[in-house]
Parts: C-alpha cells; sequence; structure tokens
C-alpha cells in the first residue's frame, strides 16, 4: 500500500530565495510584492507537481535561539532582513493560513529543528520529504525521510545520494559539519579540514568523537595537530549543527491535512499586491453557487412590445452580450435599469428577429444612453442583426482598462472584484453594470481621466465598431495567385538550398540545419540554446556574411511566412456573408494607448518586400472606380517632442517646414543644410527617432556600426543643439519616480513600478518607457481624436467614404 506523503517546507528559506528573484517586484502603490509572489509560485508548483496529502511550513521567530546560548558568535555574519522581506513575511504566513496551511514557530528553535522534530515522530506514518536546500538538513535522510530540492534536477536526495556529494552516510554529516564548520551559520569547525579530509576521517573512524579519541593515529602531523587543538571547538560545532529533534510542539498528522483554501483571504491579499495570476482564477471560486439571476426571460412578440415601452420610459439601460462568440452556444442579450429590472432575450433566431423589430430603434436612438461592458462589440453583433447602436455612453471594460493600462482586457467579473471589492453576487453580471459605473465614474474623475475617457475612448468605440462592421474588401483571385508563384518561388528556394548543402534534408528542422551549417559546413557557432547552436534569425543573418546558404535559408524562411500568415491566412479570413476581411481593433490591450488589430493584424502588413507589395495590391476598393485613400501625419512623434518640450530650435524647424533630419544633421555635424550627405542624414534620422525610445550610446553604435564614443559624442552634441529635449526626457524620468507614472497630453496614465528597481536592466527600461510613453501615447490620442472629427464630418456631409484601417499614425479609407 502507498505511504501518504508529507512535505516540509523551510518558510524562511523559500521567502529568501523568492525575494531575491523578484526583489523589485511592487504594486502600483509602491508595496513590495515579490517574495509573497515567489513563495505562492513554488508552493503551488509543489503541490501541482508533488500532490501531497499533508503540509506544514516552519518559520524562524526574531531574537536568539539555543545555539546562541551555547555561542554568541552563531550566525553573527547573517546580514538583517531586507525591508521589504520584512514587510512582506507576515503577509506570506497569512496567505500560508489562507492555503489551509499548518505553520509552526517557535521562540528560541529555529525552523530546521521544527521540521528535525516533526520529520522524527511522523516519519513512521508518512513519508516525508523536507523542502529546503540546506545540507545540514541532510542528516535527517534515511528511508522514510528524504530531502526535496526544487532547484536541483534530480530534486529527489536520498542517503546514496548524500553519500555521492559528501562521502558520507547521512547520520555523518552533522559530524562533518562539526569538521568543516559552516560559514553561512558561522559554525568554526576545524581549522584546516575541508570536506574531502572531513569525509576521509569519518569514512576511517566513524564518527567525531571516535577522531578525538584516536588523533594519536593520524598521521598527518599538522592535521593531528589542529584537530588536538581544536578538540572543544569541533565539539561545540557539532551541537550546533545537530538539529534538534525533541523541540516542544504539539503534534497530529490529521492537523497536516491538505485542506480548503480560505479563498475571500487570498483574494483580498492578491488583490492588494496586484498579484493578478493568482486572484483570477480565484474569483469565480469565491463566487456564490449559481443563484438565480432574476432576470425575467423574454421571449414571444408581446413579451418584446412590453419590454420595448419599458425602456423607452428610461434614461439610461445596461447591456451584456453573453455567449456572441461561442460557437454551438445561443448569444443571450442581458439588459438591466437603473430599478434593477434585469431581462434577458435569447438570440436564436426568433430572438434576433424580435431584437430587431421591437428594439432596434431603441439601440438607435441616442436615448436611453448605454451602459455596458465591451460596448464596441456589442455594436458590431447588433450591426450584423441589421442594427444600428447609437447612445454610446459608458464601458466598464475601456474605464477599467484606462485605470489600469498594464492590465490590458479585463472581464467582467475581474472588474467586480477589483472596484467594488467583491465577486459578482450572482449569474446575471448585467446586474454589476450600472453599480460598477458609479464607482468608475469616481475613480475616473479622481485621476483625471474623465475627459480622455468621455470625450475620446467612448466616442472611439462606435467609431471602431463600424470600421469593422464595415470591413474592407480583398481580391481572393489575386491571394490564391500569389499563393501559386509562391509555391513555385519556394520549389526553387529548395532546390537550391539543396544543392548548396550538398543534400537533401527538413529546411524546416532546427536540429538538422544546425547538423548542416555546424557539423557539415564548419560554420561557427555564435549562440547556443537548450538544444544546441541556434539557427534563429539574428544568427543567420550574421552567418550570411561568411556562407551563400544562411542567406538562402533566410530567404526561404521569410517567403513561407508571407505564404501562411498573409496568403493562407487571409484568404481564410474572408467573411462568406460580406466577402470582406473583417478585423478587431483592441482598444484595451496596449499600455500607451495605441490601437493594436487582431484576426487578422492589418496593421502589419509587410511592404519593404516585394512579395509584401503585391499581397497590399489584393486590398481593393468596394466599387469599380473608386480608391483606397491613405493618409499619415508627418514624423509626428518627433512634432509631438517638439511640443511637449517647448524646443525652440526643434519647434523652428517644423515651423518653417524644414526637412527635420537635415536639420538636425546640419546642426550636430556644424554644416550647412545644402552640405548634409546621405550618411549624415541618415545618422541624425536614427537619433532623432531614437532618442523618443531613450536610445542611448550602445544601442546607437550598434545601429550605426560606429565606435561606443563617436555613439556618445553624437548623442551629447545632439542634446547641445536641444537643450530642452533632454531636460524634458529627464523629467519625465523624474515625474516617474516621484508619482509612478506618467501622463500623455491628454492626461492618459502609465504606471511605471520598476523605475526604482535595484536591477539596472529593469530600472534602465523603466526609465525609456518613461521618457517614451508621453510621446507615443500622444501621438495616439491624437491619431484617435482625428478618426472620431473625421467619422462626425464623414456624416454630417453625408460622404460615401467610408474610413477603413488604422495603422498607428495612418488611416486608410475607401
Amino acid at each position: 500500500m502507498r505511504r501518504k506523503k508529507l512535505f516540509l517546507i523551510d518558510g524562511n528559506s523559500y521567502s529568501y530565495r523568492a525575494y531575491y528573484a523578484l526583489s523589485d517586484l511592487k504594486s502600483s502603490a509602491g508595496k513590495p510584492s515579490g517574495a509573497v509572489f515567489g513563495f505562492v509560485s513554488m508552493l503551488n508548483k509543489l503541490r501541482n507537481e508533488m500532490r501531497p496529502e499533508f503540509i506544514a511550513v516552519c518559520f524562524d521567530l526574531k531574537g536568539p535561539t539555543m545555539r546562541h546560548e551555547k555561542f554568541a558568535d552563531y550566525k553573527v555574519h547573517r546580514k538583517p532582513m531586507p525591508e521589504d522581506l520584512v514587510f512582506q513575511m507576515p503577509i506570506i504566513k497569512e496567505v500560508v493560513n489562507a492555503y489551509g496551511i499548518s505553520i509552526f514557530q517557535l521562540a528560541g528553535y529555529e525552523a530546521d529543528d521544527l521540521i528535525a522534530t516533526l520529520a522524527v515522530k511522523l516519519k513512521k506514518e508518512v513519508d516525508v520529504y523536507i523542502v529546503t536546500s540546506d545540507k545540514d538538513m541532510m542528516q535527517l535522510v534515511d528511508e522514510k525521510v528524504k530531502i526535496y530540492n526544487p532547484q536541483k534536477n534530480e530534486n529527489i536526495i536520498d542517503a546514496g545520494k548524500v553519500f555521492e556529494r559528501f562521502g558520507v552516510t547521512p547520520r555523518q554529516i552533522a559530524d562533518l559539519l562539526a569538521l568543516t564548520g559552516d560559514s553561512s551559520d558561522n559554525i568554526p569547525g576545524v581549522p584546516g579540514i575541508g570536506f574531502k579530509t572531513a569525509a576521509q576521517l569519518l569514512n576511517d573512524f566513524g564518527s567525531l568523537e571516535e577522531i578525538l579519541k584516536n588523533t594519536a593515529q593520524i598521521k598527518q602531523e599538522k592535521r593531528r595537530q589542529s584537530l588536538e587543538e581544536s578538540r572543544d571547538q569541533a565539539k561545540l560545532s557539532k551541537e550546533l549543527a545537530t538539529v534538534i529533534t525533541d523541540a516542544p510542539i504539539k503534534i497530529n498528522i490529521e492537523n497536516l491535512k491538505c485542506s480548503s483554501p480560505d479563498v475571500d483571504t487570498l483574494l483580498r491579499i492578491f488583490k492588494d499586491l496586484e498579484l493578478k495570476s493568482f486572484y483570477q482564477p480565484l474569483i469565480s471560486q469565491s463566487r456564490p453557487a449559481a443563484e438565480n439571476s432574476g432576470a425575467e426571460l423574454i421571449t414571444g412578440t408581446s413579451a418584446c412590445k412590453k419590454l420595448a415601452e419599458k425602456l423607452r420610459g428610461t434614461e439610461e439601460i445596461a447591456l451584456l452580450l453573453k455567449n456572441s462568440s461561442v460557437r454551438g452556444e445561443t448569444a443571450c442579450l442581458e439588459l438591466g435599469i437603473k430599478d434593477e429590472s434585469i431581462f434577458s432575450l435569447k438570440l436564436d433566431e426568433s430572438g434576433i428577429g424580435n431584437l430587431r423589430k421591437y428594439l432596434g430603434g431603441i439601440m438607435e436612438e441616442t436615448v436611453p444612453r448605454k451602459t455596458g461592458y465591451d460596448l464596441k462589440g456589442i455594436c458590431r453583433f447588433f450591426k450584423k442583426a441589421g442594427i444600428d447602436t447609437n447612445g454610446l455612453f459608458f464601458d466598464c471594460m475601456i474605464a477599467a482598462y484606462l485605470l489600469e493600462p498594464g492590465a490590458g482586457r479585463q472581464r467582467l467579473e475581474e472588474i467586480t472584484f477589483t472596484y467594488l471589492n467583491r465577486p459578482a453576487r450572482s449569474s446575471s453580471l448585467v446586474g454589476e453594470v450600472l453599480e460598477l459605473k458609479k464607482v468608475l465614474v469616481r475613480e475616473l474623475a479622481e485621476k483625471s481621466l474623465a475627459g480622455l475617457f468621455n470625450e475620446i475612448e467612448m466616442p472611439l468605440a462606435g467609431v471602431l465598431a463600424e470600421m469593422e462592421a464595415c470591413g474592407i474588401n480583398v481580391d481572393a483571385g489575386l491571394l490564391k495567385t500569389l499563393g501559386r508563384d509562391m509555391d513555385k518561388k519556394l520549389g526553387v528556394l529548395t532546390e537550391e538550398i539543396y544543392r548548396i548543402a550538398g543534400g537533401e534534408f527538413n529546411i524546416n528542422s532546427p536540429k538538422q540545419l544546425s547538423e548542416i551549417l555546424f557539423d557539415k559546413l564548419g560554420l561557427p557557432v555564435i549562440k547556443k540554446g537548450k538544444s544546441g547552436p541556434s539557427t534563429n534569425h539574428e544568427v543567420l543573418a550574421q552567418l550570411s556574411k561568411e556562407h551563400e546558404l544562411p542567406a538562402a535559408i533566410l530567404e526561404y524562411r521569410e517567403l513561407a511566412k508571407l505564404k501562411s500568415t498573409y496568403v493562407i491566412g487571409l484568404l481564410e479570413l474572408i467573411d462568406k456573408d460580406t466577402g470582406r476581411i473583417h478585423t478587431s481593433f483592441n482598444q484595451v490591450v496596449t499600455a500607451t494607448g495605441r490601437l493594436s488589430s487582431s484576426e487578422p493584424n492589418l496593421q502589419n502588413i509587410p511592404v519593404r518586400t516585394e512579395a509584401g507589395r503585391r499581397i497590399r495590391e489584393a486590398f481593393i476598393s468596394r466599387e469599380k472606380g473608386w480608391l483606397l485613400l491613405s493618409a499619415d501625419y508627418s514624423q509626428i512623434e518627433l512634432r509631438v517632442l517638439a511640443h511637449l518640450s517647448g524646443d525652440e530650435q526643434l519647434i523652428n524647424a517644423f515651423e518653417r517646414d524644414f526637412d527635420i533630419h537635415n536639420f538636425t544633421a546640419s546642426l550636430v555635424f556644424g554644416v550647412e543644410s545644402g552640405d548634409v550627405d546621405d550618411k549624415m542624414r541618415d545618422m541624425a534620422k536614427r537619433v532623432n527617432f531614437g532618442i523618443i525610445y531613450g536610445m542611448g550610446p550602445y544601442a546607437l553604435a550598434r545601429d550605426l556600426g560606429i565606435s561606443h564614443k563617436e555613439a556618445k559624442e553624437f548623442i551629447a552634441n545632439y542634446f547641445k543643439r536641444y537643450p530642452a529635449v533632454e531636460g524634458y526626457l529627464q523629467g519625465q524620468i523624474k515625474e516617474a519616480r516621484e508619482n509612478g507614472f506618467v501622463t500623455t497630453l491628454l492626461n492618459r496614465r502609465r504606471y511605471i513600478p520598476q523605475i526604482s528597481a535595484k536591477d539596472a536592466i529593469s530600472r534602465n527600461f523603466a526609465e525609456r518607457t518613461a521618457m517614451n510613453t508621453p510621446i507615443q501615447g500622444t501621438a495616439a490620442d491624437l491619431i484617435k481624436a482625428a478618426m472620431i472629427r473625421i467619422d462626425q464630418r464623414l456624416k454630417k456631409e453625408k460622404l460615401k467614404t467610408q474610413m477603413l484601417l488604422q495603422v498607428h499614425d495612418e488611416l486608410v479609407f475607401d
């Protein structure tokens, strides 16, 4: 019969490991959270992988232990616990308790002693695994007690592995440490005795006591003398190294059984520290068992008529569309009004008919105002049913995004939990929307985001819904022709690759390609991964300078990707009903405020290659004689930088309509604009744009192929010519440090918690983010404002032109 497993965790060791792995992790309010995150991650991994029936966590308590009474300098070299970890220790213990796991801690005793006591007393009933990386705990290993070290590949350490590592048995570990000492605990040991010598002595004599009795038999004089002179010190060291197995703690194996977690406590803690990956999965567990939503199911013509009359008499309605994109499930529209009445309409064939006939007019009116979650998605669904939706008033999804842009798109359950401090109350989430709106309105006002929300993001949702519903025409015939042409070219490339390589192989296999490049052709290995030499794009580009095969492979990969992504991919996404491609514009994804595009991503259609340009030709106007018109802003981010920094030179250049890159080159190189050559202009262009993204000398040197010194001098000269730019960028870093966030011209916020990170890589990235976000974010806000105004003009002037796409600083019209 399989014995049950007990895992005993050294809580302090776990906490320190977690802290040092993630010491810079903080919430937006500045609360340190890395140790909690790391501890819970390791705990969850242990539980998922090892599935123990019993767990206990043992902690040290502050203050002297019994070992300090024997040796005042015990652990004297240990640094005090870092303040951020001191803050997190009570939270970690609260989390452990909330997971239903027993905690043991006792004044005067170390966690090791409590673990040892539990292990010795309970090993008769269960198999014990001690979760630690400390070597002194190996003295407890026997047939029923093992060490589990998650840091090691072979993480279960039994008696055989102890002997393999130290050359002694587990019961000799304390003797070994008595001889060698332990610098981490400041156990003195015997001078001049290392692990190898200590293991040899213990194999010869059996124990420390026998060694000290028989020093006369030790031939090496220096070793013998050291042992005789350190006799008392060795005995003391063994006392310090030996774990206590009879600490006065109450033990009952049933109390260590893994029990159900206190979900509400865990939610509170994880929410406070903004550990979303932990609290998101818990939200549904905390919700009460599926209550009756209280929604009145609307079926039939009579009920729809009554509902329409009721809705016409109200100023605001809440809307939520459920199952709109889930195959095999009938979509359901939930409606709520201020008196807390909730209605549900199944959007099967008859439901959509009733929606169109009786509720369509209400949706098309600006009153009642529409509040909801993902109103853009609701608009697009209604558009398919032949209904135009107006009066978009408040979208909880967009509001939550503006308040916490780094979180991306959040589910309604998450937003409810975050802002109402409780899980959703029932299965009908539309009931939460109006209550949520009150809190979110207040939060937006407090953070000066109401203007951005009301004047940009909410009007934009309707514009995007229309653009998505409209879609863009695609010449399917041209795409198919392109696909056939690409197949022929790929065939030719394949034969060429085989010829160069001297034989056939699987071009798409990194392993086989690696063998050809590095074993057969003897090309230098530039980068290694877990599975061997890397054959990624960067490596092949570098190797292309030495051999023709890597260049041919790169061409093959690029063409194959174009075919799969933009030929086959686009053909599969042509809507059968409209004959068009309908991308989704993601309004709540990027931290900068930019829109992104998906299914398909129409912001990333290639343009630099001939194949890419031919793919673009497949996008066509909807009527003969019409045009696709593209209009973009000229160097919008540099213009934004000029405005935000107030730099006179930069402003003057734009006001006089100079070529900004030529102008910058003439300033930095100290020549007349007519004497600026292409190389000078290109260098100035790279710096102009690089400065926006916080480019430093190292990146510029690598980008331009110049020395670090030259790059440093160029950037210094740049800032001499544009002094206000440097002042502005440094001011953004200062603002981020003081406030924890930076803002765009229209007050869009981006939180940058890593701005004061101890880790230089994280901190430098945060500083670049602080410099760039206000510029990139303001440019994003401006194009959104333009889209709203253009949409208004098109409607006001009753033009047939349709806005189809937004590609960052560019708009495409049909």
